[in-house]
């Protein structure tokens, strides 16, 4: 119904039962929801006294059947009493897949009240034009309005046995008039001929009925069945069925027409077979939802125990409660004989609405007149009735996997109501049944996200296991470890781990002290070994988890047939776990043996598929096997994506896997943005204390770094230390290393100031807990001492390093590695302030003592060599420096490969001393090789591979071999315009060096052309992004001169930069 392109929700149960009668009323409501146009209509349709019966709902009914497609944005319709409004709400975001977020908002109240603004939002986001939103049956305005949407685009219409003031554009809708009325029923009986010989009396029924429509239709269907019942007997019935209309209880307003509601339906009552009648009474225990046939036939089975004969029939023949008249009850009843009962009288009779084949429901007034009746006159079956309502949900409960999917949520909507009714209030009738239908529901609530939800359905069961059984039975057990497992998926290890100790010791005890059923046990008692070890994995208490495992499969030994799904997974388990402890060959042999099996048991396209394609991913990735992840990944979140939602915990956990890949492959930008979205499906899911969404944000804000998107480096830092310091306290070691790592972002985006107030701040605590934490006090000294040097305060920064290097020897002595490492930073220092001798003599120590604890090939020993002969090129000795260079890149080439990454650096201070040598063949054979490397490490248009076409560029120039240096940096142009990076330093210096290299070559237009680019650039860019604006500006007045001077003005263009610069150049010689 509605617009294809309109987004609908709860018109499935709306039917397309006959409207007869309202027209009138019907325009007036388009009117007011479309006519005035402007602002948010809200319309209440209501009687004069609030009545029920009135036709509010119907008439809403027809509006939308008949105006669907004036709203192309969508229709909802949703009822209020007796439900959470903000719950229904939300459930239909989730219908659509939307992720409601978790507001930072304590005020629950206020929070509901802006998520629900939040899925306005998405709707008008979602579908253009109007839409209406229907809430049916309003109890009262004021718990609703604080939700309603305020944009012009919606129409909210509500029904309501009350009466509103303003804002709501109300109608009051009455009872019909006389002739509306006449016409209504003539339509409903559909036989003029029986009116017409008795006007009258027609006349003096819709009188006595009040003109109420519900009556009217009633009454008129009833005759419509009845073609042998005329007027006058039928108005007979209805005199004498009056004082028996009594008003419904809950409401008194409506007290002046209760009678003719309560009359209609008694009639209809009548007139029911004992069959239909308790049929009648059995729907009315199920909710207010749609009830499927089949339900009806199973809840009429007979589950009473059986009883002694004569015992029966004593009971059945002074049972005080029974009443006289009261029907036996009928049960055991074939399918036709419910679909008579059902269709030819409940349906018929207007008892019963019937949406579909197959499908039905009650109306509201009905259900309380039924159950009113249930009460009362079937009392003494009401508790057999309940029973097989009962079981006929708990039944279907029992059909429900273990691990529902989005596809068994779509047709278990029906049903979810009725099961919510069940366990609220008659689950205590069959506590047999209570384990299937409570676990169904957590196990269905978890799958909508609703968390709060499924913990209370887990507790409910584990409370009344308790009850029944005592605490220390297998059921208790089993309850204990679902609630655990719970407590497992969203974090709350350390709860999951008590409550499966506790099932543990019952099933231990159990086992010691009763032989019956021992495999069913032994089977449960491998479940639960499996869980713990699924938990101490996750803790990584790696020998406890291997333990239980194989206690687990030692139980099941030789049960392969009857427990396959459980033993698979407990083999998949173990697989993980040999992963975790680095044992790679036992891991993929079991993961891909679990594999074949799941896709030979379940299909290619199964959960269970999902999660061994992700561990085998998981596994590849572990062994550097990247594309083979890569593959995996994607296809496991295709299926997970398919069965769960993409909104889901375990989609978003490939998701997180998938990132985690891509930052490993170097693809930091496809791994920020998944990063990004786990880590709001997470929030919105579990909120921000979820203890996963810490433990992204780590790799979230390393992704961000290596991107360079500092912003949003600072801001998942600012909130990973809000985190930390909520659960830990500000002075907790995690905290204060978070507080660092914002210190050093700052340093690195050159907010100096923000750096050294963090570092100060950090040390101060550092320093008040000294004794306790000498080694962390330290290391702030050592940040602070590298922000000085960025700043070029060299004497503060020579002041901590000092500091530092006595605290160092103190604690650990003179030969330390750690003194070596201080040591190397202070001798930088004096190397940068030109204290040369003082810095030679602090790297020769650094070097005799890691060349001593390390030995002589190790890396570090191979970066103090780089260093020294960083300060011997420094002070012009070019051989000592040349063979410290050699030497490094010797170890390096050993520890990593000739063509790695690692060893690029120790190629480029090769590269650099000889070109300051004027080797130049030599130096750019090595920049050759360095640019070799990062074409199989690297992008083409990475940032270090476009360095190394400026150094070549460099060398080519030097060497006078402009048409190689042209084509390198033109190369070097190109992979930057391609990158749309135009206001990069880089770039400015790419077209620089290109104007300076066509100015050589007396190529003066194209210098030109170059040298007013870069200028172009550099003025529209922040001065800490670029070069000097005065430095180009320079650049291009000496290059014009030299073509002034050279006769070669008439090559550059009109350009009124390039036009005053030679003006003034022409004045001045002159």
């Amino acid at each position: 119904m509605g617009s294809e392109q309109g987004l609908n929700y709860g018109l499935n149960a709306l039917g397309t039962t006959l409207f007869v009668g309202r027209r009138s009323e019907l325009d007036v409501l388009h009117q007011k929801l479309i006519g005035s146009g402007g602002d948010t209509q809200q319309v209440a349709i209501a009687a004069a006294a609030g009545m029920g019966g009135v036709g509010k709902t119907a008439l809403a009914r027809a509006y939308v059947r008949e105006q669907a497609t004036g709203y192309p944005g969508g229709i909802w319709w949703l009822r209020v009493r007796e439900v959470d409004l903000v719950s229904e709400i939300l459930a239909a975001a989730a219908f659509f897949g939307w992720e409601v977020p978790d507001l930072p908002i304590d005020d629950p109240e206020r929070k509901q009240v802006q998520q629900v603004a939040w899925c306005w939002q998405q709707w008008q986001d979602a579908a253009p034009g109007n839409r209406l939103l229907v809430l049916d049956d309003v109890p009262d305005y004021s718990t609703i309005q604080p939700f309603l949407p305020g944009d012009a685009s919606f129409r909210v219409l509500l029904t309501s046995r009350r009466r509103f003031s303003q804002p709501v554009d109300q109608i009051d809708l009455r009872v019909m008039k006389r002739a509306e009325a006449f016409r209504t029923f003539r339509r409903y009986v559909n036989d003029d001929e029986r009116i017409r010989v008795d006007v009258i009396t027609a006349k003096a029924i819709l009188n006595w009925l009040g003109y109420l429509p519900l009556g009217i239709e009633l009454i008129g269907k009833y005759l419509e069945a009845r073609p042998s019942v005329s007027l006058v007997i039928l108005w007979q019935r209805l005199q004498e069925k009056r004082l028996d209309a009594k008003a419904l209880k809950e409401l008194p307003e409506e007290q002046a027409y209760e009678y003719d509601i309560r009359a209609a339906l008694e009639l209809s009552w009548q007139e029911l077979s004992p069959l239909a009648q308790q049929v009648a009474g059995l729907l009315s225990i199920f909710a207010l939802a749609p009830i499927q046939q089949d339900w009806i036939l199973y809840a009429l089975k007979d589950f009473r125990q059986p009883l002694n004969k004569a015992f029966a029939k004593l009971v059945s023949t002074f049972n005080p409660f029974r009443k006289r008249g009261t029907p036996n009850l009928i049960l055991n009843i074939t399918l036709e004989e419910l679909e008579n009962v059902l269709d030819k009288e409940l349906v018929q009779g207007s008892m019963v609405q019937r949406l579909e084949p197959g499908r039905y429901q009650l109306h509201q007034l009905v259900q309380e007149f039924l159950a009113d009746h249930l009460k009362t006159k079937l009392a003494i079956h009401t508790k057999v009735l309940q029973l097989g309502v009962v079981n006929a949900v708990a039944q279907q409960a029992k059909i429900i996997p273990s691990s529902p999917t989005l596809a068994d949520l779509t047709y278990l909507q029906d049903f979810i109501p009725h099961a919510t009714t069940i366990a609220h209030k008659l689950i205590h009738l069959s506590p047999n049944n209570a384990g299937w239908l409570l676990t169904s529901l957590a196990a269905l609530s978890q799958l909508q996200n609703r968390w709060d939800e499924a913990e209370h359905w887990h507790k409910k069961w584990l409370s009344m296991a308790e009850f029944r059984f005592g605490s220390s039975h297998p059921e208790v057990a089993n309850s204990l470890d679902n609630l655990a497992l719970f407590y497992q998926t969203v974090g709350r290890y350390d709860e999951a781990e008590s409550l499966y100790k506790r099932a543990l010791n019952i099933y231990q005890k159990y086992l010691r002290s009763n032989s019956s059923d021992i495999t069913s046990k032994l089977n449960n008692l491998a479940l639960l070994y499996n869980n713990l070890a699924l938990l101490y994995w996750r803790m990584e208490r790696y020998d406890e988890a291997e333990f239980l495992y194989h206690e687990s499969l030692a139980l099941r030994e030789g049960q392969i047939e009857i427990d396959h799904d459980n033993i698979i997974t407990t083999f998949s388990n173990l697989a993980v776990l040999y992963r975790a402890m680095k044992r790679y060959e036992e891991s993929e042999k079991l993961c891909k043996e679990v594999l074949l099996e799941r896709e030979q048991h379940l299909g290619s396209d199964h959960p269970a598929v999902a999660t061994s394609l992700n561990n085998l991913a998981l596994l590849y990735e572990k062994m550097e096997r990247y594309e083979e992840a890569e593959s995996l990944y994607k296809r496991a979140f295709t299926i997970q994506n398919h069965h769960m939602g993409d909104d889901h915990p375990e989609t978003a956990n490939i998701l997180y896997n998938l990132a985690n890949l891509y930052y490993e492959m170097k693809h930091y930008e496809k791994a920020e943005q998944l990063f990004c979205q786990v880590l709001q499906i997470y929030e919105t899911q579990f909120g921000d204390a979820y203890p996963l969404v810490e433990e992204l944000l780590s790799p979230l804000i390393l992704a961000c770094l290596e991107n360079q998107q500092y912003d949003s480096a600072e801001a998942f830092l600012l909130k990973l230390i809000q985190l930390r310091s909520d659960k830990l306290g500000n002075s907790h070691s995690e905290t204060l290393a978070t507080r660092r790592s914002l210190a050093a972002l700052y340093r690195s985006v050159k907010r100096y100031r923000e750096s050294e107030a963090l570092y100060l701040d950090l040390l101060q605590i550092y320093n008040i807990q000294l004794d306790a934490d000498p080694f962390n006090a330290a290391t702030i000294l050592n940040d602070l001492s590298e922000l000085y040097i960025v700043m070029e305060r060299y004497s503060e920064a020579e002041h901590l390093l000092k500091k530092l290097l006595q605290i160092r020897e103190s604690q650990l002595g003179n030969e330390h590695l750690d003194i070596a490492d201080c040591l190397n930073k202070l001798g930088y220092l004096y190397t940068l302030i030109g204290y040369y001798e003082e810095a030679e003599s602090l790297y020769l120590r650094v070097l005799q003592i890691r060349n001593a604890s390390l030995g002589s090939t190790h890396q570090l020993t191979a970066d103090s060599s780089n260093d020294l002969a960083y300060l011997y090129k420094s002070m012009g000795r070019y051989s000592e420096a040349e063979f410290l260079y050699q030497e490094a890149l010797r170890v390096s080439e050993s520890n990593f490969g000739a063509d790695s990454l690692e060893i690029i650096l120790n190629l480029n201070n090769l590269a650099m001393l000889l070109e300051s040598m004027e080797r130049y063949e030599k130096a750019k054979t090595l920049t050759e090789r360095i640019l070799y490397i990062q074409t199989l490490h690297l992008s083409g248009d990475h940032s270090e591979t476009i360095d190394t076409l400026f150094d070549l560029a460099s060398l080519h120039k030097s060497m006078q071999q402009y048409n190689e240096a042209e084509s390198l940096l033109l190369q070097a142009v190109q992979l930057l315009e391609k990158n749309l990076d135009f206001s990069h330093p880089d770039f400015v210096t790419a077209l620089n060096n290109l104007a300076v290299l066509y100015e050589l070559t007396q190529r003066y237009e194209e210098s030109e052309k170059f040298y007013l680019r870069a200028l172009d650039i550099d003025l529209t860019s922040s001065p800490q992004d670029c070069p000097n604006t005065n430095s180009i500006h320079e650049r291009l007045s000496r290059m014009i001169q030299t073509a002034l001077e050279a006769g070669e003005a008439e090559q550059l263009s009109d350009n009124s930069t390039t036009q005053e610069v030679l003006r003034q150049l022409r004045e001045h010689s002159d």
